[in-house]
């Protein structure tokens, strides 16, 4: 049999987990700051486009005109309803915001300076 990995760490006598791994270099568990510039990106890209989508969807003609909901009267009298279109709208508003917010907030980690 190869040699396999072990599944569940050696436990001192009270119990907590002993770990020899440590990193070489204070950046080795880091993430690249390209990476978290890219990351941020296209989560901010994506909530931007699913926040409009949310927000414009419920008042447009395939939400009224949807096949799938017109087979149960009782279903789409409910999703036709102005409340549920406004508090879908309002989760789209939402999820501008958190997109927004993150745009703004976001602060790169301070490099550490190596003497």
């Amino acid at each position: 049999m190869s040699h396999q990995p072990n599944l569940f760490p050696s436990s001192s006598e009270n119990g907590s987990a002993v770990s020899d791994e440590k990193p070489d270099t204070p950046e080795a568990g880091r993430i690249p700051i390209w990476l978290r510039r890219l990351e941020i990106f296209f989560f901010v890209v994506l909530r931007i486009y699913v926040g409009v989508v949310v927000l414009v969807l419920p008042w447009t003609p395939p939400w009224t005109s949807n096949h799938l909901i017109q087979y149960f009267p009782q279903v789409s009298a409910f999703l036709m309803s102005g409340v549920v279109r406004g508090m879908i709208s309002g989760l789209g508003l939402l999820d501008l915001w958190i997109a927004v917010r993150e745009a703004i907030h976001y602060r790169e980690p301070h490099r550490l300076k190596s003497s």
